[in-house]
């Protein structure tokens, strides 16, 4: 017999509710997995083409985008770190691979007409997307007895690059602060140099210069990683690396790359589950009810229009993560509490469950609204993590 003590626990709104679950539970068992199927289509169909923000706002940054729009250079500009694998780039294997890379780059039908063609200051010809060290070296040397970089030797370049190091400074090159002159030889080796490529604006679509998080195209970025992989070529002597050329591109790889990740870490959760309820039936529940839950927060996301972001693919689904299994703990472990000889699971549920709805509700109340709260923030990538959170 079950005493009507036994049922105590279960009167009140929350008693209710969970009655009602308890009797409708084939209802509302399909409406769960109805609502998650839906949100397949979102999740799949509907991924941000942008990224958020992670920028403050007010009348200062307004006005730096402002400027940036209106004042919109014609030169897109990108920043490129040539380094020499042996630690000297001032020797004619690297610098003759580096005149390669440079030329395959200006010849490539589809990158070298893109590249801005502007007049020079210093010789008053016309430069096609950028000057380097190697151009300089292979000019002065056709200008001798030597037909330029490619039949060179170490010594020549060595010879060329005193006679231009006399004229400018290292800094005019673009040569690292690392550069030095032997005093006892004269040799000049630096271990690196800046390479700056200007493409035409107006071709890659206009608009401002930049490398900040927060964009509707990544155009100009792709365009940049072709620069970039032209530039490397087989990279024999030389490593080259973009300076801040695809940071929306490098975010939405990382986030993408996020998932492994947090399905390891769904994965542990899971084994601890079934290490600590020794059951069967909790891990596959939990297990349910946490990839459903990955599936709702990426679903709802894209659904409410949600851009990329770092935060939104990382931080939120670890954060769920520990707060549902939380949650699983209390109701599983309530359950059971109230689960004895003679009493119904029917009965053990609706005791069980009433006993922890009411503190589970609170929780999710007041989580939900401390999450709203960044709602107030002036970032952009920190009011989507209050969204997404709170959904």
């Amino acid at each position: 017999m079950v005493s009507p003590s036994s049922f105590s626990g279960t009167q009140g709104t929350t008693g209710r509710l969970v009655g009602w679950i308890s009797a409708r539970s084939t209802l509302v068992l399909l409406l769960f997995g109805v609502f998650s199927l839906a949100l397949v289509y979102p999740l799949w169909r509907m991924q941000p083409g942008a990224t958020a923000s992670q920028e403050p706002g007010g009348w200062l940054f307004e006005a730096g985008r402002l400027a940036e729009q209106r004042f919109a250079s014609s030169a897109h500009r990108m920043i490129f770190i040539v380094e020499a694998r042996d630690g000297d780039l001032l020797r004619a294997a690297p610098l003759r691979e580096l005149l390669e890379n440079t030329r395959a780059l200006r010849q490539d039908p589809e990158l070298g007409p893109r590249l801005l063609r502007f007049p020079s200051s210093r010789t008053g010809g016309q430069v096609h997307g950028f000057t380097s060290l190697a151009d300089a070296v292979d000019g002065q040397l056709r200008l001798g007895a030597v037909p330029g970089l490619a039949a060179a030797g170490d010594a020549q370049v060595q010879g060329v690059v005193g006679q231009i190091l006399a004229a400018v400074t290292p800094a005019d090159l673009g040569l690292s602060i690392e550069t030095r002159q032997d005093p006892g030889s004269g040799r000049w080796r630096s271990p690196a140099l800046t390479l700056q490529v200007l493409a035409d604006n107006d071709q890659l679509g206009g608009g401002a210069q930049s490398t900040s998080l927060g964009t509707s195209s990544t155009h100009k970025e792709r365009f940049a990683r072709q620069v970039l992989s032209r530039l490397r070529g087989e990279q024999r002597h030389l490593q080259v690396w973009g300076l801040a050329i695809d940071v929306n591109l490098t975010s939405m790889e990382q986030g993408r790359a996020a998932g492994p990740f947090i399905g390891a870490a769904i994965l542990v959760v899971i084994l601890l589950v079934g290490l600590l309820l020794r059951s069967y039936w909790a891990v596959a529940a939990v297990g349910l009810a946490l990839g459903a839950l990955m599936l709702w927060i990426q679903g709802l996301s894209n659904l409410v229009g949600l851009k990329q972001d770092q935060i939104l693919a990382t931080i939120v689904p670890i954060a769920m993560i520990s707060f549902g299994v939380d949650f699983s703990f209390h109701a599983i472990g309530r359950y059971r509490e109230s689960f004895r000889p003679g009493l119904p699971p029917a009965a053990a549920f609706h005791v069980g469950l009433t006993g922890a709805m009411a503190a589970l509700l609170l929780a999710v109340s007041t989580d939900s609204v401390a999450f709203l709260s960044n709602l107030s923030a002036s970032i952009e990538s920190l009011r989507q993590f209050g969204v997404a959170a709170a959904l």
